[in-house]
């Protein structure tokens, strides 16, 4: 009689063995993953500034996108001027990083790079993909 464990266990050790995850397939699919999160990031930046015809760049975009008090009212060179946590210098940085994990040798070195490079990268998706939903919002209210 098989337990349901039992059974997780042997699904598991099957798609193990199908999929051959060793740890430079892994990587390869852990690189290419962050590499696409960060090119899903700068395509929808890219729509954005398509949608604003008053923002000239990603650099740009990215300071607007953080700007968080739309109550207060304040002029676009002024938010151009502020600090802001990211800049695409990070986009830059974080590909580089998922580039780097291909030197890792040891599965929790990998799965470690991997998630430090995720954390730093998720909050400025999330704020960007909110952005992008509320321009789609009203690009689809508009017409």
């Amino acid at each position: 009689m098989f337990s349901p464990l039992d059974v997780c266990d042997t699904v598991a050790r099957e798609l193990r063995r199908q999929l051959d995850l060793n740890e430079e397939t892994l990587k390869l699919a852990l690189i290419e993953h962050l590499k696409s999160r960060i090119q899903h990031i700068e395509e929808n930046l890219d729509f954005l500034i398509s949608c604003l015809p008053i923002v000239d760049n990603r650099e740009e975009m990215l300071k607007l996108v953080q700007f968080d008090r739309y109550s207060e009212e304040i002029e676009l060179e002024n938010v151009l001027s502020l600090k802001f946590r990211y800049r695409e210098k990070d986009l830059i940085r974080w590909r580089k990083r998922a580039e780097d994990i291909r030197k890792e040798e040891e599965r929790y070195r990998i799965f470690s790079r991997f998630a430090d490079i995720e954390d730093e990268l998720e909050p400025l998706e999330n704020i960007v993909q909110k952005n992008v939903s509320e321009t789609e919002k009203h690009i689809n209210f508009r017409d």
